[in-house]
């Protein structure tokens, strides 16, 4: 089955449309396909975000919360064995 195709016309700043070129040529593809997988990357990330923040809420919504202080508590403990990892 042929991939049916639509073109689509946007206006952006010349320094963007420098950089896109810039990065479509590093990457060895045309700037259509970079935009193309850039659109889809952000469409799988916007996706993922929003099961995330639906998740987060029913959790909330269901009682599984931890108190700020102890919440921030772990943070502090997670940051400070990085800093021990790190060295």
């Amino acid at each position: 089955m042929e991939m049916q195709v639509v073109q689509l016309t946007i206006e952006i700043a010349d320094e963007v449309a420098a950089k896109l070129r810039a990065d479509a040529a590093a990457g060895g593809v045309d700037a259509s396909t970079l935009i193309e997988t850039a659109l889809l990357l952000y469409g799988d990330q916007a996706s993922a975000f929003e099961a995330f923040v639906a998740e987060g809420v029913a959790d909330a919504n269901a009682g599984r919360v931890v108190p700020l202080e102890e919440a921030f508590a772990q943070a502090r403990d997670i940051i400070e064995q990085a800093r021990r990892r790190a060295g």
